[in-house]
């Protein structure tokens, strides 16, 4: 997301100019999320977000070529090797091309008590510019 806020307890379809994978707290499952400045679209990957905490791997792909308005994401739950993949083009949702994206991880159980983690085995970010 291009966002330098800290996060807060907030659904992450509210992030401005988003590209990713997360789960709003009315969704089951995991979303593959794009958004504008304005509004998001989700498409339901059917893997469910019910893992307990810290026993679930997941492998994030996400394709955005510049200057082509199409994005492609792949989410696999590695402990199966359940793969979920779509593209969306053409979408007004699109965040514009010229926007500055980094990556951007959180998470969060709706509350300030509870104990939770986030783990990333890993990253890698490749450029064609």
């Amino acid at each position: 997301a291009a966002s330098g806020v800290a996060p807060v307890d907030s659904d992450p379809s509210g992030l401005p100019l988003l590209i990713g994978v997360g789960a709003d707290a009315a969704d089951a499952n995991f979303q593959f999320i794009v958004r504008d400045s304005a509004a998001a679209f989700k498409v339901d990957t059917g893997i469910p977000k019910t893992a307990p905490a810290g026993t679930e791997m997941y492998e994030v792909e996400i394709l955005a070529p510049a200057g082509v308005s199409t994005v492609a994401l792949s989410l696999t739950r590695l402990s199966d090797g359940t793969v979920f993949s779509n593209e969306i083009s053409g979408t007004a949702l699109l965040p514009p091309d010229t926007a500055f994206f980094n990556p951007y991880a959180w998470i969060s159980v709706g509350g300030v008590s509870s104990t939770i983690g986030l783990a990333l085995a890993g990253m890698s970010i490749e450029s064609n510019i």
